[in-house]
């Protein structure tokens, strides 16, 4: 890439500072060719002192035709998912703790479809947020929602969505 960690981590304070309520989320790759366990933990250490809401964790796997695969220092498989996995971990926590800080806040959501006895839509600072009431706004209407809660879907994966009741 033609940017280094200290410019990510720039960038993403100055989102935080400025817009402190986007939901960040980054793109990361675990174990791509040279990474040594030294370069895995200081990503890590970063990801953990950088402000971000959620990353997309996969590991690397080769693709003919590019650079990476002309690299020869590669990391085993086994060891890419362990990386990747210890990664996934950290996100389903951070991911966690955001959700929660959701708790009470008041957002507008723009309602995707409405199932009884539910409707589902995302915010507009890309949370899924599922509302229980008789009230049924149509599909693609903005609708004022309090967050009360965040359910958890699976324990080993990080997903769920915020409980929420219209205003």
């Amino acid at each position: 890439r033609n940017y280094t960690s200290e410019q990510v981590g720039e960038a993403l304070n100055w989102i935080a500072q400025d817009l402190p309520e986007a939901f960040v989320g980054l793109d990361i790759i675990a174990g791509f060719p040279n990474e040594t366990e030294s370069l895995f933990e200081e990503t890590y250490s970063h990801l953990m002192n950088w402000p971000w809401t959620r990353i997309h964790v996969f590991p690397y796997s080769e693709r003919n035709g590019t650079r990476a695969t002309a690299m020869t220092e590669t990391v085993p498989w086994v060891v890419r998912k362990e990386r990747a996995q210890k990664l996934r971990e950290l996100s389903a926590e951070r991911y966690d703790l955001k959700a929660c800080e959701q708790v009470g806040k008041t957002k507008e959501v723009l309602i995707l479809n409405t199932k009884n006895p539910v409707s589902q839509g995302l915010s507009q600072d890309y949370w899924d947020i599922v509302v229980e009431a008789e009230k049924k706004p149509a599909s693609g209407t903005l609708q004022k929602v309090r967050v009360k809660g965040y359910e958890r879907l699976q324990k080993s994966r990080m997903n769920g969505y915020l409980v929420g009741e219209f205003i």
